[in-house]
This record gives structure tokens, C-alpha cells and sequence, in this order.
């Protein structure tokens, strides 16, 4: 699964319209699909930011899947329409710090961004400023690898054009002229997430229990995890040794068997 998660529907949109996205829930938060793609509108501040990424994260369960923050940004002297990657992140209110790992070779550069609580036209050095960063980060980085959490920003306002001079056809337009460089970045994220998804193929054996028993969404992951720790001659032998009743068994069988043995990693 590959997700959009932006604050305002105008900075959603040329996406809604490029992918041809049909909206799939207009509750709770605005969610929109097309194919392996999945758009959240969060409404404006980190905590309902959070909160669309858990609600994402909690209705699709995709433990490999890739996570980008779209938006647009405040700055002192940057040029309205200028495109940034956030490769440092600071919450003031919290004083927490977070630097994203931005292993994707990308002309776009790198900049770091201030989460405040509020609006602000007092920027400081060479920073990036916005409402939502640190609250989509902060909670991302809990669903998948770091690597694949990513803020891309749009400067939308600056010591020339403050924030109140921001409108719903300013964000649109901005959005538009900036399309290609996000959309260039949302492909080799894509590509990235097709690297890890290879990498954490599942295990031997769990196709084959899967489909034999029960295993409920939790019990899934334990299973999966269990049989990545165990080594591949003691899950063989376990297997034709025992048999089992249903998925609860099976988990209990092979915990038994990691306390016993080293685990691999």
C-alpha cells in the first residue's frame, strides 16, 4: 500500500484527479483509492494529522507500506513553489527532533522543517515551516520502516507573502506547478517500497499454515515473526512431527521451539 496524506483537500487534489481516486469514506476522515494507492485528508494540525494515519494504518493493516506527507510550507526566502524534502524534523512544543533517512537519490534538496502549533510568518534561518510534520512522522515511523516516511513540501508562503495572503486557489495552483517533481518522488518511493516488500517475502511455511488454519490478522504476524526466527531444519522437523488442531496450537508449538533453540537473526 502506498499512501498520500495531506492536511487540505486543495493540496490533495491534483493527485484525486491524476490517479482518478474515488472516494472511499467521506467519515471520520476523507479517504480516497485508486488501486495500491490510498489518499487521507487529515484536516489542518499534527494530532489530526496522527490520527489519519492511524486510522489509515488501522482499517488497511499493511505492515509493508510506504508513508508521504504532501503540503504546503511557510519559509523566509524561498521562492513560492519551490519543493523541499524535509531531512530533519523539529516539534518546538515537544522539543523532539527526528531526521528521516532519505536514501532516495532525488533532485529535489533537503531542508529541515518546524512543526508549530499555530500559524507563523516568523521564520528563522533557512528553515521550512508547517502544522502537520511532526504528528505524521512521529506516527508513520510505527507502521513500516523509516526509510519509507517521507515529507515533501510546497512553500506556499514567505517574508514577501504571509500566510494570510493564502487562499484555496493559491494552494491549487502551487500544487499544480510543483506536480511533477511529486510525482517523479512518489514513483521512486514506489520503487523503494517494491525493494523492502522483496526483502520481507514471507517465511517458508507460512503460505502453506495459512492456509491450513485459522489464523486471525494478530496471529498472522506472530506467525510470520516465529517463523523467521526459527531455522529452517527445526521448522521442517517440527511440522512432521506434530499435528495440530488449530492456529493457536501452531504458534504455541514453534514459541516453544524459539525458547529452546538460538534464535536466527
Amino acid at each position: 500500500m502506498r499512501v498520500i496524506a495531506c492536511a487540505l483537500q486543495c493540496e490533495a487534489q491534483a493527485f484525486i484527479d491524476f490517479y482518478k481516486m474515488k472516494s472511499v469514506t467521506n467519515h471520520t476522515f476523507k479517504v480516497f483509492q485508486k488501486d495500491d494507492i490510498t489518499l487521507v485528508i487529515s484536516g489542518i494540525g499534527k494530532l489530526n494529522m496522527a490520527a489519519a494515519c492511524a486510522y489509515v494504518y488501522a482499517k488497511y493493516d499493511e505492515p509493508i507500506s510506504s508513508w508521504l506527507n504532501i503540503g504546503i510550507c511557510g519559509a523566509d526566502n524561498k521562492a513560492l513553489g519551490e519543493v523541499y524534502l524535509a531531512n530533519k524534523i523539529h516539534d518546538p512544543s515537544s522539543t523532539l527532533t527526528w531526521y528521516p533517512p532519505l536514501i532516495i537519490n532525488s533532485d529535489i534538496p533537503g531542508c529541515e522543517l518546524i512543526t508549530t502549533d499555530h500559524p507563523t510568518n516568523h521564520y528563522s534561518n533557512n528553515n521550512i515551516y508547517d502544522m502537520e510534520a511532526s504528528g505524521f512522522y512521529s506516527t508513520c515511523i510505527k507502521f513500516t520502516t523509516a526509510e519509507l516516511v517521507t515529507c515533501l513540501k510546497v512553500v506556499s508562503d514567505n517574508a514577501q507573502h504571509p500566510t494570510n495572503n493564502i487562499d484555496k486557489n493559491l494552494v491549487l495552483d502551487l500544487m499544480k506547478k510543483s506536480f511533477d517533481k511529486c510525482i517523479a518522488y512518489f514513483d521512486q518511493q514506489a520503487d523503494l517500497l517494491k525493494q523492502y516488500q522483496l526483502e520481507k517475502q514471507f517465511p517458508n511455511h507460512y503460505s502453506e499454515l495459512v492456509s491450513k488454519y485459522r489464523f486471525t490478522k494478530t496471529q498472522q504476524h506472530q506467525l510470520k515473526r516465529a517463523l523467521e526466527c526459527l531455522k529452517e531444519q527445526t521448522i521442517d522437523s517440527a511440522l512432521k512431527s506434530s499435528t495440530f488442531s488449530n492456529s493457536k496450537q501452531v504458534l504455541l508449538h514453534l514459541n516453544h521451539l524459539r525458547s529452546k533453540h538460538k534464535v536466527s537473526l
